[in-house]
């Protein structure tokens, strides 16, 4: 199909396509195609069904991708990029009280070994894992409201020792 994998990041690909730039990004089995004609994004998708299966396609200025709520304002010619949604969800799942604010995740004790510490259950563990691996997909923003839910990654809990430690945010 002609398209060349975008340098600074291998999960989005660009091609000419009558004229006009056609991008597709994914990650893992999230899609998003591109182009100002509507008639190469179906021959796009008709393409990667045949070689995949059939997909779920959305259309239209509203999307959400890798948790991601994108909005195409045609008034303006803006996007609105929203993750409310998807950051209520991994709070709830995290099980913890996120009604407070640290600008850091780094206690005082950081790096210092804990021998006592009762460990996470497995499903402690996971959701703990998750909620980790998801910290690294929030805008920078976001990042210092969110900075004391992960208070035990001291480096990564412990080498995924996966230590319960107290929860609450760091005072400053």
């Amino acid at each position: 199909m002609g398209f060349k994998l975008n340098p600074y990041n291998l999960c989005v690909a660009n091609s000419q396509i009558k004229g006009k730039q056609c991008t597709v990004a994914w990650y893992v089995d999230d899609n998003k195609i591109s182009h100002v004609d509507d008639t190469v994004v179906t021959n796009i998708i008709e393409k990667i069904e045949a070689k995949f299966g059939k997909m779920t396609v959305t259309r239209g200025k509203h999307h959400v991708f890798l948790g991601m709520d994108i909005i195409f304002n045609d008034n303006d010619g803006t996007v609105t990029i929203l993750m409310k949604e998807y950051l209520k969800e991994a709070i709830a799942d995290s099980g913890m009280d996120a009604s407070k604010v640290a600008p850091t995740p780094a206690k005082k004790d950081l790096f210092t070994a804990d021998d006592v510490s009762e460990q996470l259950d497995k499903r402690q563990g996971e959701i703990f894992t998750a909620l980790s691996q998801n910290y690294f997909t929030f805008p920078k923003e976001l990042v210092p409201t969110l900075n004391w839910l992960f208070p035990s990654s001291a480096p990564g809990a412990r080498a995924a020792g996966l230590e319960k430690v107290d929860p609450t945010p760091p005072i400053f």
